[in-house]
């Protein structure tokens, strides 16, 4: 059976009216998590057929630092997501752990009451009843809510999916969430929403002080990608950080990273696994492979080869085409990512890329991240 195949709304409305009388409800009526979600909005004192949202006041929270940087990160993933999911009935925002919205795309002339979802607006369960990303901050995990499936009569045309958003410690930061009024398949939506909360989720790493920032995967092709694994390091080679694929990936689910040394999870010394500037199998100590690519050393390889062949005299390049050092050298690390690049910049990266193929650069070199610096 479909867990998120359209409920019977004539069914859930009267369950809900009976609810209320004290009556409990039908062990297959709703999923677990929204079930505890319609008793807390009971025993908050909201009544299904009040409007709510509409008759908040005109108050909005301020954000913090931490709020701005955690807009910042989402916003290209939520613009992303409102050029194929967007529209005047839609509204696609990302929450913090108060549910206070940090960063949000709608269409001006939204439809109401979707109007009043705005940055700084607090979407709280005890104030506006059961909706997907108030369960989903206080469950950890996606969820579905779909017409009445939502506490108030105010929704009872709305379609929700939210999906949590994880830091670089295993800790909830927030939720990513679709609103609209009207129906999306499902199953789709979810796919798009933890592929952006991924990719949102992997940008935070781009902030992290100076560390080597390893990548990982079964399959290299993955690299670069939001479903790569990512592990930051210190110069001990104790784990400071670990995105939700390399804990699982190094079976670090539920485990706490103080203290925690990469090596130990591996049967080779730290030199091997993080001397890999290219992507290299490495065993793990259960026997199983990893595929291991130092972001860090990637980019030191990369000025090696330039400065290395144009000492040779195999290739003169510009001096303005040389990789930066210094001071900007930690810009040129976090590009390391062709799908954050504009269209123009990628346009003429890869144009660049391919003259500088005929003159036989080293492949190294000719990365969209290596040419942006040019720019």
């Amino acid at each position: 059976m479909d867990t998120y195949a359209v409920p019977d709304q004539q069914r859930l409305y009267r369950a809900r009216q009976q609810f209320l009388d004290g009556k409990p409800l039908p062990e297959d009526l709703l999923p677990a998590s929204i079930a505890r979600s319609w008793a807390r909005s009971r025993d908050a004192g909201l009544l299904p057929w009040q409007p709510r949202l509409s008759q908040l006041d005109d108050q909005l929270h301020m954000l913090m630092p931490e709020d701005h940087l955690l807009a910042r990160h989402a916003s290209p993933e939520i613009e992303r997501l409102w050029q194929v999911l967007g529209g005047k009935a839609w509204t696609i925002f990302c929450v913090n752990t108060e549910g206070v919205i940090v960063r949000i795309a709608k269409d001006q002339n939204n439809l109401p009451p979707l109007q009043y979802l705005q940055v700084g607006r607090r979407v709280h369960e005890p104030e506006i009843g059961t909706t997907a990303p108030s369960c989903t901050l206080m469950e950890g995990k996606p969820i579905v809510l779909l017409g009445n499936q939502h506490y108030l009569n105010e929704f009872e045309r709305f379609f929700c999916v939210s999906v949590p958003l994880w830091g670089t410690q295993g800790e909830l930061i927030g939720a990513l969430d679709i609103t609209g009024i009207g129906n999306r398949p499902v199953h789709s939506v979810l796919d798009q929403l933890n592929y952006a909360a991924m990719a949102v989720e992997n940008r935070l790493y781009d902030d992290l002080p100076k560390t080597n920032i390893l990548h990982l995967q079964h399959d290299p092709r993955l690299f670069d990608t939001p479903f790569e694994g990512l592990i930051a390091l210190d110069s001990q080679g104790c784990i400071q950080a670990a995105n939700r694929t390399a804990r699982r990936l190094l079976g670090l689910d539920n485990q706490p990273l103080k203290g925690l040394r990469l090596d130990e999870r591996f049967d080779t010394n730290l030199k091997t696994i993080i001397d890999n500037p290219t992507p290299e199998l490495i065993r793990l100590a259960d026997g199983s492979q990893l595929y291991i690519r130092n972001q860090s050393q990637r980019s030191a390889a990369s000025l090696k080869l330039s400065t290395a062949s144009a000492s040779s005299g195999a290739v003169k390049t510009p001096d303005r085409l040389a990789p930066p050092s210094g001071p900007t050298q930690a810009s040129f690390v976090s590009l390391n990512r062709p799908a954050r690049l504009s269209k123009p910049t990628f346009l003429f990266c890869s144009r660049v890329k391919r003259g500088l193929e005929r003159r036989s650069l080293p492949a190294a070199f000719m990365t969209p991240a290596a040419l942006m610096p040019l720019l």
